[in-house]
């Protein structure tokens, strides 16, 4: 008997968590709902996109009532409260049973004022409307947002600037003293709405961005300081999977610095003096930066901190946004070999034993970024050999640049490093100083600001050349022989174009090295309560005949794997298969 109550008990408990788990996945779910109601207004009726109503205002003001669950009919009549703040009184135009129909279908283009996005050679549309049908809504509700969409005329939004890359023009709230969860939710909101309707690349992310949103919704309720709101909207940024997708702070005042009294004042901080990479499923010691250094180039790290790496890279990725597994590995070495200060404990493998070792000496800032870039010295151009000269695309001034191809004009080859950021004008220049003629570079779909969800075709193929570069490079002859592009992980966004017009002016190209990052397409900014900002791309960025770059990157003819007894030559590795390939290979 007491055998048979027990399991009543514990099939009571598991009942009531199984309740409570539902209730929490329906209050998840009314607030998803409001996000999309309150995303859908806010591009789509002109008294937000005209500024005559402060829409964040009526979320913060109206949020507290959503907070608690509601059952469907106290949900949907403090949506219509929410709605009815709007001029819905204006609309002529009413929905019938077909109209609502095609807008919950997706045929929205099939509705009278949006047309023009039937012809799909001019737009592409990303945006969906299904879950106006979602069963939290009540027919009224669902016929109130189709009112909106049924009269909606053609409108840029007062809260956009720019052409074809957008600018979010937000109040930043920086003014608070702190984040209240009204304003953490507008952070969310604002957040999901801005990729859900202007980030083209949506579709190709690993994650569903319905599923982000519930998920997000508890945890951003839940957060009790700055700093854990800043992590959750980092979270919530990962999601999308685009390297364009860090994060910015404006405003310090949130974060209050922590004072140690037992601290000595004689302690000096600085950065780790190592860089480490990823070989495999192993972190190998890449560079030794100071003299007298515990550690070898080659070692085989375990642990640095205390911290267990494998659990420290899954929370690393749960952080921030990579459109690649190689743009993740090489961020996630950066944040190793970028590890701030004033002593540093390792555990590694080393000659067949695990020992621990610590570091108590550490290196500048200035030292730290010119290690990142060992390979990099004046004048950035030189002659490999008799065949081949090499450029390096990040470092070297446009004159220089100039002075560099004539000067190897009569080479078979030209090395040029593209691994890391342009910098110069050569970005405007490369193309006129490849070839005479106009080559397709790039083809891409800019965000449409009349009608927010959908992208607009820049028509004509790109060939990136530029008027007033001419007078630069009028009496300057393209070079017409082979080009050798090296390229890595650090090879992103401008740099990828970089090697997109490589492919197009040149007819022998050959990349070398590994992909590269495969993020591309310029950078718009979303702004959240508290002086804080998110990035991520905003223009669909493809190559003339439509295959994508972005989570691909530019994939290299000659991949070059490196070892752990690489790394211990300390040689650079892409450099001098570029140079074997020009030595033995190249005809």
């Amino acid at each position: 008997m007491k055998n048979i109550l027990f399991l009543i008990l514990i099939l009571l408990s598991f009942n009531t968590l199984k309740s409570q788990e539902q209730n929490s996945a329906i209050d998840s779910l009314q607030i998803a709902g409001l996000c999309k109601v309150w995303g859908l207004i806010k591009y789509y009726h002109p008294d937000v996109t005209k500024k005559k109503l402060d829409w964040d205002n009526v979320l913060v003001q109206k949020y507290p009532e959503f907070k608690s669950k509601n059952d469907f009919e106290s949900y949907n009549r403090k949506l219509i409260d929410l709605i009815d703040t709007l001029s819905l009184a204006k609309y002529p135009k009413k929905v019938n049973t077909d109209l609502f129909n095609k807008i919950v279908h997706d045929e929205i283009e099939t509705l009278d004022n949006f047309k023009c996005l039937s012809d799909t050679t001019r737009y592409i549309n990303r945006i969906s409307f299904s879950w106006i049908n979602d069963v939290l809504f009540s027919k009224e509700i669902q016929y109130k947002l189709c009112k909106i969409l049924v009269n909606y005329k053609a409108y840029e939004s007062k809260s956009l600037k720019g052409s074809k890359k957008v600018r979010h023009i937000e109040n930043k709230f920086e003014e608070l003293d702190s984040i209240t969860e009204p304003y953490r939710i507008l952070a969310l909101f604002r957040y999901w709405n801005t990729i859900n309707y202007y980030f083209p690349y949506k579709h190709l992310s690993d994650h569903n961005w319905d599923t982000v949103l519930v998920e997000a919704i508890p945890k951003m309720i839940s957060t009790n300081t700055h700093l854990e709101y800043v992590w959750q909207l980092q979270s919530l940024s990962s999601k999308i999977n685009d390297s364009h997708g860090f994060y910015e702070c404006f405003n310090r005042k949130y974060f209050k610095k922590s004072r140690s009294v037992n601290k000595p004042k004689s302690v000096t901080k600085g950065f780790i003096p190592y860089n480490f990479r990823q070989i495999g499923n192993q972190l190998i010691v890449s560079d030794v930066l100071v003299d007298s250094a515990v550690l070898s180039r080659g070692d085989t790290i375990l642990r640095i901190n205390n911290k267990d790496l494998k659990r420290y890279h899954d929370s690393y990725c749960k952080y921030y946004s990579h459109s690649t597994k190689q743009s993740e590995i090489h961020n996630w070495e950066a944040e190793l070999s970028s590890d701030y200060g004033t002593e540093f404990s390792f555990k590694l493998f080393k000659n067949k034993d695990t020992i621990s070792l610590t570091e108590a000496k550490v290196i500048g800032r200035e030292r730290k970024f010119e290690s990142k870039f060992k390979h990099r010295k004046p004048p950035f151009y030189s002659s490999i050999n008799d065949k081949a000269g090499y450029i390096d695309l990040t470092q070297v001034k446009f004159g220089k640049f100039k002075k560099a191809l004539k000067t190897f004009k009569n080479k078979e080859a030209v090395v040029f490093d593209l691994r890391g950021y342009p910098q110069t004008m050569v970005v405007f220049a490369l193309a006129h100083l490849l070839g005479d003629e106009k080559k397709d570079v790039v083809r891409y779909f800019y965000p449409n600001k009349k009608y927010p969800g959908t992208f607009i075709n820049a028509k004509n193929s790109q060939h990136l050349r530029f008027g007033f570069v001419k007078p630069f490079v009028l009496f300057q002859k393209p070079y017409k022989g082979k080009m050798i592009v090296l390229i890595d992980a650090s090879t992103m966004s401008q740099s990828e174009t970089f090697g997109m017009i490589f492919k197009a002016y040149s007819n022998d190209v050959t990349f070398v090295g590994i992909p590269t990052a495969g993020a591309n397409g310029d950078v718009s900014t979303i702004y959240l309560p508290g002086g804080i900002a998110f990035n991520f791309s905003s223009i669909d960025w493809h190559y003339p005949d439509g295959s994508q770059q972005q989570r691909i990157g530019i994939i290299p003819d000659i991949l070059v794997k490196e070892s752990a007894k690489d790394l211990m030559s300390g040689k650079d590795l892409i450099l001098e298969r570029a140079i074997q390939y020009i030595e033995n290979d190249f005809n």
